[in-house]
């Protein structure tokens, strides 16, 4: 399966946990909308689109079904945050 990331949005400077958001397109068939890098003590990850339950507790939208799957999102989504963090230093660089 062919997963891209597209539309990344990197954010800099901000008192929450949200360091970019983007669009995955995978198969170029189907798209989620809203997938979000997060930091963590361990380091950026995924956040998948999720609503609240009744009981208070976050499901996803939208999920990988294996393990294979979920390391492939990571990676595809991780790659295109560090190619436009990156191109983002590099403007404010030149400034």
């Amino acid at each position: 399966m062919k997963i891209e990331a597209n539309h990344m949005h990197v954010f800099e400077n901000r008192d929450d946990k949200l360091l970019g958001i983007c669009d995955v397109t995978l198969d170029s068939q189907f798209a989620i909308r809203g997938v979000r890098v997060l930091d963590s003590q361990n380091g950026p990850f995924v956040g998948l689109p999720s609503y609240k339950d009744r009981d208070g507790k976050y499901q996803d939208v939208a999920f990988p079904i294996t393990k294979q799957g979920r390391e492939d999102l990571n990676k595809a989504v991780l790659e295109e945050y560090d190619q436009n963090r990156q191109k983002a230093a590099t403007a404010v660089a030149e400034r």
